[in-house]
């Protein structure tokens, strides 16, 4: 490692930045104590000397404080509340915090009052066995709350209050081979087919599954949706924003627009078919409100959300004898319309559903290519009349 004109700082052989600070010995155990940190109290890299050093000091002067003796007592709940996810929350999206804090609350139920020094890899492997073969959650939600407590302990052992992550000696949880879960195109007519269109809420959720069926927009991009978004006259929709929930410091859940899509590439223009430009037409002029700067979705209080797609979903379903899924499958269905039964090519449907490279669409859905295809106009259209699907917003 090379000196550099900071005491206690150094830069690794390839250039990173670090300190490495003498504490003293530690008055309980009587072992001398070093701390070696690449990163500052947020978790970020040290990007300039001085900063390193700055970090040095402020952890020497913490260790100073309290008397030359650590934290033995901080408990994994204090820990998490009090530490971890303020440094964790900061610069994260709102939504980002809720979906985290919910697994953090999980993750306290389940450590609460146990001391972060005496967290072996008994317990957390006890756990993640547990998350795997009793919790009863998808894999993928168990892989994603490991990963939760994985990383919490690894800035647990950088703030010193253990001195390894017992998680990172034991194995971690997989995904396996995933599958989308999604309506087959003969499912989905089976769905729409029970809706009665005569009642006004009915008619909302028949566009809004069928929009989202038919054009493959994340839910929160469907939810977003204005009528300014829909280009009659060139038979296309905008995406261009999301729509998103956070909450205030009573706990109260507010909803509110993000001018901004999951990735670049989701900012997009759709090509819309005929019958669903005249579904839309049709439902625009008996909407409540139906004004350019409305919601498509909109509820008596607001604006559709996730639960309003998955309450939707689950009704129809139950109706129709098929399948319950989640909004999140409308969008695998579409794919699965383009590639199974359009026969469309990767390039399309990357484009089509926003991927920012056709190795994601590839990741997801390889299972289903076989086909060529560039326009989609006419062939939604086509297929739709054949079908008989068009005008069953009149029965």
């Amino acid at each position: 490692m090379a000196k550099t004109r900071y005491k206690g700082v150094y830069k690794d052989k390839n250039g990173v930045i670090f300190y490495q600070a003498e504490l003293g010995i530690d008055k309980i155990t009587g072992k001398r104590i070093q701390k070696k940190g690449r990163k500052t109290k947020l978790g970020k890299p040290f990007t300039n000397l001085k900063e390193a050093h700055d970090e040095m000091i402020r952890v020497q002067t913490e260790y100073n404080q309290s008397d030359g003796i650590s934290d033995y007592n901080m408990t994994f709940e204090r820990f998490i509340n009090s530490e971890y996810k303020i440094a964790y929350f900061a610069g994260k999206e709102s939504s980002t915090r809720l979906n985290a804090d919910v697994n953090f609350r999980q993750l306290v139920e389940r450590f609460s009052n146990k001391k972060l020094l005496n967290l072996t890899v008994r317990d957390v492997e006890a756990y993640r066995l547990y998350l795997i073969n009793e919790s009863g959650k998808k894999q993928s939600y168990a892989r994603q709350i490991w990963n939760r407590l994985r990383l919490a302990l690894d800035y647990a052992v950088r703030m010193g209050y253990m001195e390894s992550n017992p998680c990172r000696k034991t194995e971690g949880v997989t995904l396996g081979k995933q599958f989308a879960d999604f309506w087959t195109f003969e499912e989905f007519q089976k769905i729409i087919n029970v809706i009665d269109t005569s009642k006004y809420i009915d008619r909302r959720n028949f566009v809004m599954i069928w929009l989202m069926y038919f054009t493959g927009v994340r839910v929160h991009e469907g939810c977003a949706l204005l009528w300014k978004d829909i280009d009659f006259k060139e038979k296309r929709l905008r995406v261009n924003k999301t729509l998103e929930m956070w909450r205030d410091e009573d706990g109260h859940h507010h909803f509110r627009v993000k001018n901004t899509t999951k990735t670049p590439a989701g900012m997009r223009w759709i090509e819309l078919d005929e019958i669903t430009l005249d579904y839309l037409k049709n439902w625009k002029e008996i909407q409540a409100g139906g004004q350019e700067d409305d919601y498509i979705f909109q509820t008596y209080d607001g604006c559709a959300y996730r639960w309003t797609v998955a309450g939707a979903i689950k009704k129809y379903a139950k109706l129709a004898g098929v399948k319950n899924v989640s909004g999140k499958a409308l969008r695998h269905s579409h794919a699965s319309y383009l590639i199974n039964v359009l026969q469309k090519d990767v390039l399309y449907v990357a484009r089509r559903l926003g991927h920012t490279n056709p190795s994601i669409t590839l990741r997801h859905y390889a299972h289903w290519f076989n086909g060529q295809g560039i326009s989609i106009s006419d062939d939604l259209t086509a297929n739709m009349m054949a079908f008989g699907l068009a005008g069953l917003d009149k029965k």
